[in-house]
C-alpha cells in the first residue's frame, strides 16, 4: 500500500523534499525508502523455496532499514529537528568507518581496502595536527551508537508505548523486532 502510494506520488514527493526545511530528515527517509525498494524488489525476484536462506538475510537487512528509519522519524517527530538525520548522514559513516579501523587494529588484521588505508592516513593526519582530537572521536562514537539496533530497541522500549503510540503503533514495531530477532538468529545461528 505504502509502496503505491509512493509511486502514484513520486512527483509530488520528489517536490516536497525539495521544498523542505528539514532536508536531513526527508532525504534520509527517502533513501531508507529507496534501500527497502530495491531490496523488496530482489525478494520478489527470487524464488524463495530455493532460495531461502538469501531471502532470510535481505529480509532481516531490510527489517534493519525500517528500524533504523522509524527511529529517525521518531526523534525527528519529537523535537521537530533535523538533527538525527543529520547525525545519521554526516557522521553515522565516520563511526562505522572507526569501529572497523578499531576492530582491525585490535586484531591486527592488516587493512586491504585503499578505502580504510586512506582514511587510517587522514585520521592519522588530523589528530597529529591536533585538529581531531580523541574527545572529538568519543562524540562521534556516541552520536554513532544511538544507530546501534539495541540502543535502538531500548529507545522503543523506554518511550513508544507511553509517549508516542500515536506516531507508530509500539505492537507494529513490536512485530518488527520479533521478526528481527528471529533472522538475525536464522542468519547467525
Amino acid at each position: 500500500m505504502l509502496k503505491e502510494y509512493l509511486e502514484i506520488n513520486k512527483e509530488k514527493l520528489v517536490q516536497a523534499l525539495e521544498n523542505s526545511e528539514f532536508k536531513n530528515t526527508s532525504s534520509t527517509l527517502w533513501n531508507f525508502y529507496n534501500k527497502c525498494k530495491s531490496i523488496d524488489e530482489a525478494i520478489t525476484s527470487i524464488d524463495f523455496q530455493s532460495n531461502f536462506y538469501p531471502c532470510v538475510i535481505l529480509l532481516r537487512c531490510q527489517i534493519e532499514h525500517f528500524i533504523v528509519a522509524t527511529y529517525i522519524w521518531i526523534q525527528f517527530r519529537i523535537t521537530e529537528k533535523d538533527e538525527t538525520a543529520r547525525v545519521y548522514r554526516e557522521e553515522y559513516l565516520i563511526h562505522e568507518v572507526l569501529k572497523r579501523l578499531n576492530y582491525s587494529k585490535s586484531n591486527n588484521i592488516s587493512m586491504s581496502s585503499r578505502i580504510a588505508i586512506a582514511f587510517q592516513k587522514i585520521l592519522d593526519i588530523l589528530t597529529e595536527k591536533e585538529v581531531l582530537k580523541q574527545k572529538d572521536l568519543e562524540q562521534i562514537f556516541i552520536k554513532g551508537n544511538q544507530f546501534d539496533i539495541r540502543k535502538i530497541i531500548k529507545f522503543f522500549d523506554q518511550n513508544l508505548s507511553l509517549k508516542y503510540d500515536n506516531i507508530i503503533k509500539s505492537e507494529k514495531i513490536k512485530n518488527f523486532l520479533e521478526h528481527y530477532n528471529y533472522f538475525s538468529s536464522f542468519v547467525h545461528g
